[in-house]
């Protein structure tokens, strides 16, 4: 029994792990060639924080750069039939599974065709541009500015808006419990000792006992950050950094194009 429930564990997690071993991505380089290869697949996640194909501009915000190229790289391979390439072959030399080529701004998308025992390709056209790189990076900056105005009017608006303010405090509460309480009889044919008789029979009597338990008071007093005027001014300016937010994130357009070949 005891072997068929480890079976039961450890055999799923042998699958996990083999799985993951033999997918895991390495980025090398080969007569030029930038390429990062898996055994079996290549995820988005292999891609953050890489740089393969160009330099991040990062942010809390949106996807990496190199993330967002290769999403966009996938459903062409789902759509488009790919084409047999004898230089990717040869630059992959007998490997297996899925990988991408990079050099000078030419991607190839490459996935091992059991059926041929080749790889098929599909190839695409990265151009980037310099002055949109530098306005992005402006962009992305205000916008992390406005994030973060927009935060602290929120932040105004719930601390100062209210006149009192909920809290808490422990405090003692008596109850009652009844308790056992032994007793004596004073009758000349027995003797009572630890509120048991001569008999063996228990006397004493029940008697009401105080205890104490802690409890959650709450209560409500003066919300000393009560600022009508500071509430106002934070909505205003709420508002305004909105509209900049908004504004700005139009102007978030991505500083590469990518073309399919």
């Amino acid at each position: 029994m005891k072997t068929k429930i480890l079976k039961f564990f450890i055999v799923p997690l042998l699958i996990l792990f083999c799985e993951n071993a033999f997918s895991a991505s390495k980025i090398y380089w080969e007569d030029g060639f930038k390429i990062i290869h898996a055994s079996l697949y290549l995820y988005e996640k292999d891609f953050e924080d890489t740089e393969f194909f160009v330099i991040n501009i990062k942010n809390p915000y949106f996807k990496d750069f190199n993330v967002q190229i290769f999403s966009e790289l996938v459903p062409f391979t789902k759509n488009k039939e790919g084409k047999h390439d004898s230089e990717v072959s040869k630059l992959l030399n007998k490997k297996k599974g899925t990988a991408i080529i990079f050099k000078d701004g030419i991607i190839k998308c490459a996935i091992y065709d059991k059926k041929s025992k080749d790889f098929k390709t599909w190839s695409f056209r990265l151009e980037n541009d310099e002055d949109s790189y530098k306005a992005y990076g402006e962009n992305i900056s205000y916008y992390d500015k406005c994030v973060k105005n927009i935060n602290a009017c929120y932040q105004t608006i719930e601390t100062c808006s209210p006149l009192t303010i909920r809290k808490s405090r422990q405090v003692k509460v008596p109850y009652t419990v009844m308790e056992w309480e032994p007793g004596s009889i004073g009758h000349s044919n027995f003797t009572a000792r630890n509120g048991i008789s001569n008999s063996g029979t228990q006397i004493g009597r029940t008697v009401p006992v105080t205890k104490y338990r802690y409890e959650t008071e709450y209560y409500d007093e003066i919300n000393p950050n009560y600022n009508p005027q500071a509430v106002a001014e934070a909505k205003t300016n709420l508002d305004h950094w909105i509209i900049e937010k908004d504004n700005t994130q139009k102007k978030l357009v991505l500083p590469y194009r990518l073309y399919f070949d």
